[in-house]
């Protein structure tokens, strides 16, 4: 049997969200990274910071944080499904601006404390899990280190790559050794 009828209004604990813009963790808003190199030399070198830029976009200096909001929404039920979930029975209830809602997640109109106190809940795991999300690099297999080596290949292959054009552009050095 069902907690709750057709037509009944009840409270639906949710979150709002709301996206807020942060100076980035790695480059503190300067948009690079100033890195050492481990060659004896004290080589510096800097890199574009991957924390603040997306895509193909360069280094923004600001990261964007989602926050989230407790939320009270009255609604009316307006359909009550069974299912099965793990071999147990359970009601979900659609209606006003949701779909299939499980029980737990609904709350009498005189229970206002309690579906308060769950969107409070809702909303503190959410930012936190937003907060965890923040410290990950997006590509986690790809240190600042691999980076600059990588980048330092590009420049040693780049200039292979021009000293091997411009000899091709010489066609008449090549004559000269030829005739000597």
């Amino acid at each position: 049997m069902s907690k709750y009828s057709l037509g009944q209004i009840v409270w639906k604990p949710e979150m709002r969200h709301a996206d807020e813009y942060v100076a980035c963790p790695d480059c503190f808003g300067k948009k690079f990274l100033t890195v050492t190199l481990g060659d004896g030399a004290g080589t510096i070198v800097t890199i574009d910071c991957g924390t603040c830029s997306e895509g193909y976009d360069p280094p923004s200096g600001f990261i964007r944080v989602v926050t989230y909001k407790a939320e009270l929404t009255q609604v009316r039920i307006t359909n009550v499904t069974k299912k099965l979930v793990n071999e147990l029975e359970v009601c979900l209830y659609s209606g006003d601006s949701m779909y299939e809602v499980p029980e737990c997640d609904l709350f009498p109109i005189e229970e206002v404390r309690a579906a308060t106190a769950r969107a409070e809940t809702l909303a503190r795991e959410h930012t936190a899990d937003e907060a965890r999300r923040v410290l990950l690099k997006e590509k986690p297999e790809r240190t600042w280190a691999w980076n600059i080596r990588y980048h330092r290949q590009q420049i040693k292959e780049a200039e292979r790559q021009l000293i091997y054009h411009r000899a091709k552009l010489d066609a008449a050095a090549a004559h000269r050794k030829d005739k000597e």
